[in-house]
Formats: structure tokens, C-alpha cells, sequence
């Protein structure tokens, strides 16, 4: 009877250590980190394991967050961006030929493209503990939204989530990216003048001059250590941080007036070039002193057929030229 007692009770330990025992795996596209759980657990980072890694560790609960390259769209759609109303911005005055205007208010939209900072699979040694650092930091600003998932993502189901992600991660990407964005190109409007917005040429150096301000605006929002941004660009490593890219896909004035006058001008100028073009070739035709004569009755008859009424045009030879 103690014999079965002791090998039960052998059992049941070794029933509790299996069940303690959780396997981490993340996807291709997340990282996974692992925390302690229990009212008697060390509730730091144990372990943060990378995308499509495996690693079984004890007494941990694993959190999943996207590793891959993820945006944020701010563009007129609001179905197809993660925001639809920026905040107002302006230029800065008008210079050169543009001197006397003053700073234009106008609405930029962008894409930008970042990833979590590669740096979160850092780690050093501390007494006999893994020690993560940047893990430890980012992770109770992604509690906050719970921005991170209990699940790895081994199926399709994002594709039926709003824009692809999670609820919590849309909320914290949602409250500080905005905010980011817009100061960012708040700064870098003070190098642009009033003709920013349709002269798309300015377009590649304005999204620069916002990457130069952008993860500095990151930072405050998400109050992450110095020299620990939470977010990073394209092409970062774990040692180094690059931006996250800006592309500025338009800029329009918030007075719709300025546009339908900018508009008005610009279909004044290609009737101008149309009418040179078409007395050049008339020119060409009929000769330089009856290009005028031929290219008046044209338009006569045009507008007649537009007119829907019926007309008699009596033409008789050109006027004659001394």
C-alpha cells in the first residue's frame, strides 16, 4: 500500500513538471516572449524566442507579437488606410517667386513602414539569469493594449481581422503613430514652401525629412529608453536602428478654393498651348497670313455643331493683306 502511494505520488510530480513544461514556436512572422506566470513566478522576460524558432522552457506564459515588416497608411480611403484625417500642417512661407505668400495648411498622406526593433532578441547575462533588455521594456508598453497574442499565428485567421492584425495591436499603433507622424512632418514642413503640394518632385525629400524626425516623435509617444526605440525601418539589425521609411504618396491644400483656382490656371495654360499648337499647324497649311482667317472659321463651325441650333455660315475667300 505505501509502495502505491509513493509511486503515485511519484506520478503526480512528474505529471506537474509535464504540464509545467510549455513549448514555445512561434510563427515565421512573430517573435515569441516568454514571461513567468503564477502568484509565485518571476513575472520578468525569460525568454524571447525568435520568428519560426522552438524552445520548451518551465513555468512560462508565451506571448506572440509581429516580427515581420509592418505600416501605417494615412490616406484618403478609409477603408484602405489606418487613418483617413491627419492633422493640419503648414508650409513654410513662399520664397523666390512665391515671395509675399504666406505658410500653406495642408494635409499630407503617407506610408510608413517599420518593424519591431530586431534588438528585442538581445541578451546578456546577469547573476545565473538571462537577462533581455529591450524585452523588458517594450513589454508592459505592450500591455497596455495588449498588443501581443497568447496564439502563434499557425493559420489564416488575420485575414479575417481588421486590416490584418490584432485588436491590440491596431490600438497601439493607432494612438501613437499619429501623433508621431504628424509632428514629424510638422518639423519637416518648415523646409518646404507653399508650392509642396503640387510640385510632387519634393516629394522623395520631404518623406526623408520626416524619417529624420520620426523615430525621435516614436520615442516620446511610446516613452521608450534612450537608445532603445521600440520601432525601427527597413533593413535594421540588432545592433543598428534605421528609420522607419516614410514615402509621401500626396499633399493637398485644406482650402479646397486654392485647388479649383490652381486648377482654373492650369486649364487656362494648356488652352493656351492648344491654341499655339493648333495655329502652328494652320500656319503650316494655309500659310502664315491665312492661318488666322482658317483657324477663326474652325472654331466657328465647332461651336455651331456644340450649339445644337442650326447655322448659316456664309464664307467667302480670306480677307485680303496689303
Amino acid at each position: 500500500m505505501k509502495r502505491a502511494l509513493l509511486i503515485a505520488a511519484g506520478a503526480a510530480a512528474a505529471a506537474l513538471f509535464a504540464a509545467g513544461c510549455s513549448s514555445i514556436t512561434p510563427s515565421v512572422g512573430q517573435y515569441a516572449i516568454g514571461t513567468g506566470h503564477g502568484a509565485f513566478s518571476n513575472q520578468q522576460v525569460l525568454t524571447v524566442v525568435p520568428p519560426g524558432g522552438h524552445v520548451k522552457i518551465n513555468g512560462v506564459t508565451a506571448w506572440y507579437i509581429p516580427a515581420q515588416y509592418r505600416n501605417f497608411v494615412t490616406g484618403p480611403n478609409c477603408h484602405a488606410s489606418d487613418r483617413c484625417d491627419p492633422q493640419t500642417v503648414l508650409t513654410r512661407a513662399g520664397t523666390g517667386s512665391l515671395k509675399g505668400q504666406p505658410g500653406m495648411p495642408v494635409k499630407v498622406w503617407s506610408f510608413v513602414g517599420f518593424t519591431v526593433n530586431p534588438a528585442i532578441e538581445l541578451q546578456h547575462m546577469n547573476g545565473f539569469r538571462m537577462k533581455y533588455p529591450f524585452a523588458n521594456a517594450f513589454f508592459p508598453f505592450c500591455l497596455k493594449y495588449a498588443c501581443a497574442s497568447l496564439q502563434a499565428q499557425n493559420n489564416d485567421s488575420n485575414a479575417s481581422n481588421l486590416r490584418s492584425s490584432d485588436p491590440g495591436w491596431l490600438s497601439m499603433a493607432d494612438e501613437v503613430f499619429p501623433h508621431a507622424i504628424d509632428n514629424a512632418t510638422q518639423t519637416a514642413l518648415k523646409n518646404f514652401g507653399p508650392s509642396l503640394w503640387y510640385d510632387k518632385s519634393q516629394y522623395p525629400a520631404l518623406g526623408k525629412a520626416i524619417e529624420a524626425n520620426i523615430q525621435s516623435e516614436l520615442g516620446q509617444m511610446s516613452n521608450s529608453p534612450a537608445g532603445l526605440p521600440y520601432f525601427c525601418g527597413p533593413g535594421s539589425t540588432r545592433q543598428k536602428c534605421t528609420p522607419p521609411l516614410v514615402i509621401i504618396n500626396n499633399v493637398t491644400p485644406t482650402d479646397p478654393q486654392v485647388i479649383a483656382s490652381y486648377n482654373r490656371q492650369l486649364s487656362t495654360a494648356y488652352a493656351v498651348q492648344s491654341a499655339k499648337a493648333r495655329y502652328n499647324l494652320a500656319v503650316t497649311l494655309y500659310g502664315r497670313v491665312d492661318a488666322g482667317w482658317f483657324t477663326g472659321m474652325n472654331d466657328l463651325v465647332n461651336q455651331c455643331s456644340q450649339s445644337h441650333v442650326t447655322c448659316n455660315i456664309y464664307a467667302g475667300n480670306a480677307p485680303l493683306h496689303p
